[in-house]
């Protein structure tokens, strides 16, 4: 082992054993393979639920989602059953608002910076906010839970002159044009701001003019010439907040030439790095120092804009042109960050595979009783990610203990289950003058008749009396009332298939210390999830599963055991480390600290 001893830990969201095992077996994984072959590779068991943001911080933490506190995408406060997001939380301050985290336990890396071990976060999950300081010379730069300039997970803007996708259920904002001589006078739409008569959004002037081919587009700061499925550069425009406020933001944009005038796809107004006072990273120099040194790059904690595919309004291809660009920004900051690394740890996580997975599962992969076959750009993407396995080995040397990680696998997703909709139709939520069901936000639920209710992609909560706040079960009621429901679930089933294989008992499983967890976790049967509606709270009156038709057709919020990630070593017998046969990733911190202690005598 070096006197001066590194480990390097690079993160690939949602990497799946089979698929990985089937293209080994075909000669795809040369670099992974090897590791695999010398005794490096291990299924590595998910966190229950098997979300990201669960998964990421039981690795970060060696705990579970009941003692760090992230239990799913979505939590509720339970006085007023208002969902919030878990990724970030906004608190008064000063007047304002400011970020804060609902982790509510110290990270492995933050033990070992205490420790003045050197570390370096590259987008690592649920870092936002990052610290105003960290000790060692140790920097970060967030990842997922980085918000747009909205406060939300990014919202995007589509510019067309197709007044019928405003009566469509989208994820981003329509704005409807009307070109006069070839040329259209709009707006393009920044964050809000606090003025002398309440709430404002911001804007900026935006002239969209047709040019063969594709638009040319001004803009007061820029002017940008695009064909048609061709992303903008960065661009960084400045938006006024009144009282000679000014925020900067980052964007991209692409053209997409249909009909008689040409539609235009804005990514969400997203941080510019160099101009903020929101905690984007620590130092808060970090993030300009990568932004000079590596190029521009999109800072959202998700940057991969799904939704502009999901709802049919950028092509394949343009989708994929854009995960190809933000996986080189990650690529080119690694790089940078591998040069001057010669002691620590530096820990990096790449999200694209996740995010293709998602949206070309049903065209690329096929499930079989024996595991997963596999091809085209799912197959393609994961040799690409063995090829940056390949090119960091290179770089790093023998003497650099590596860890490769997922937080979770991949299954299909066939159906939606409206998970309320079964609660409400077995007798546990009732809604206000006698409505069969109810809108987002648990809208219409009468909670004097109400026993339990389902928010999130894996949470059943039971309305507790002094808990929630109009709660009606009596806490010696509660357990019988959990197996109860847990029971009949289990016993489900649609078109002869069990639509949820194993129903959890949070205190069963976790040392549960936070009220803002659910009661009972979902774990769904492959080919099954909660539905969109489900996940905000709301309760269809018709059915109660439905197909999914949308792009995106895998998933892994379903039972823990039906997706695990992966675990590979390189170098183990240098740093002295031992791979047990099962790991999971409430068990990767202690792999960390016994390599620091070894490697440190810390």
């Amino acid at each position: 082992m070096s006197k001066r001893p590194r480990l390097l830990i690079l993160g690939i969201d949602g990497m799946d054993p089979d698929i990985f095992l089937y293209l080994k077996e075909r000669g795809k994984m040369p670099n992974l393979g090897r590791l695999a072959d010398e005794g490096g590779f291990r299924f590595f068991n998910t966190s229950n639920p098997p979300q990201s943001p669960v998964s990421w911080t039981n690795i970060a933490t060696g705990s579970d989602a009941g003692t760090h506190g992230i239990c799913d995408f979505l939590h509720r406060d339970p006085r007023t059953y208002t969902p919030e997001l878990s990724l970030f939380r906004i608190e008064p301050y000063k007047g304002g608002v400011k970020y804060a985290s609902h982790i509510c336990r110290p990270s492995v890396f933050e033990q070992m910076m205490k420790k003045d071990i050197h570390v370096t976060l590259l987008r690592w999950p649920l870092t936002f906010p990052a610290p105003e300081s960290l000790p060692s010379s140790s920097r970060m730069l967030c990842g997922m839970g980085v918000p747009d300039l909205l406060g939300t997970l990014g919202r995007y803007s589509f510019y067309t002159t197709d007044d019928g996708l405003t009566r469509r259920d989208m994820h981003g904002r329509i704005v409807v044009v009307r070109p006069d001589n070839g040329k259209v006078k709009t707006q393009l739409y920044g964050p809000r701001y606090r003025g002398l008569t309440g709430m404002k959004e911001s804007s900026i002037d935006m002239v969209l003019e047709r040019m063969g081919g594709g638009l040319r587009i001004g803009l007061p700061d820029a002017r940008v010439e695009l064909k048609s499925g061709e992303w903008s550069p960065h661009l960084i425009l400045r938006f006024s907040t009144g009282m000679m406020g000014r925020v900067t933001a980052i964007t991209r944009m692409v053209c997409i030439d249909e009909g008689d005038f040409p539609s235009l796809f804005v990514l969400p107004m997203q941080i510019y790095p160099k101009e903020t006072d929101l905690p984007l990273s620590a130092p808060r120099s970090f993030s300009t120092e990568l932004w000079d040194a590596t190029g521009p790059y999109l800072t959202l904690g998700m940057p991969e804009d799904t939704n502009g595919l999901k709802d049919g309004l950028i092509p394949e291809g343009v989708f994929l042109s854009l995960c190809n660009d933000i996986f080189t920004e990650r690529e080119r900051m690694l790089e940078f960050l591998l040069k001057g690394f010669d002691s620590g740890v530096l820990a990096c996580v790449f999200d694209t595979l996740d995010r293709i997975q998602h949206m070309f599962w049903r065209q690329c992969v096929n499930e079989t009783g024996d595991g997963k076959e596999v091809d085209g750009v799912i197959a393609e993407w994961y040799m690409r990610v063995d090829g940056l396995v390949g090119r960091v080995l290179g770089a790093i040397g023998e003497d650099t203990l590596i860890f490769i990680i997922s937080d979770h696998g991949f299954a299909s997703l066939s159906r939606y289950v409206h998970l309320n909709t079964w609660l409400a139709r077995n007798g546990y939520m009732s809604f206000k003058n006698n409505a069969k069901g109810g809108g987002p936000l648990l809208e219409g639920v009468d909670w004097s008749r109400t026993t339990a209710y389902a928010l999130g992609f894996n949470s059943i909560y039971i309305n507790l009396k002094g808990r929630e706040g109009k709660g009606i079960v009596e806490p010696d009621e509660a357990d019988d009332l959990c197996h109860e429901i847990m029971n009949k679930l289990e016993k489900w089933e649609d078109k002869g298939s069990q639509v949820i294989r194993k129903v959890y008992k949070s205190k069963e499983i976790y040392d549960v210390r936070h009220s803002n967890g659910p009661d009972l976790i979902v774990g769904y049967s492959r080919g099954y999830r909660a539905s969109k509606q489900t996940i905000l709270g709301a309760t269809p009156e018709d059915v109660m599963i439905v197909d999914n038709d949308e792009p995106w057709s895998g998933d892994h919020c379903c039972d823990p055991e039906l997706v695990p990630g992966v675990l590979f070593g390189a170098n183990l017998d240098r740093a002295g480390v031992n791979l047990p046969e099962r790991v999971s990733v409430n068990d990767f911190s202690a792999l960390v600290m016994s390599w620091m202690s070894a490697g440190t005598g810390v």
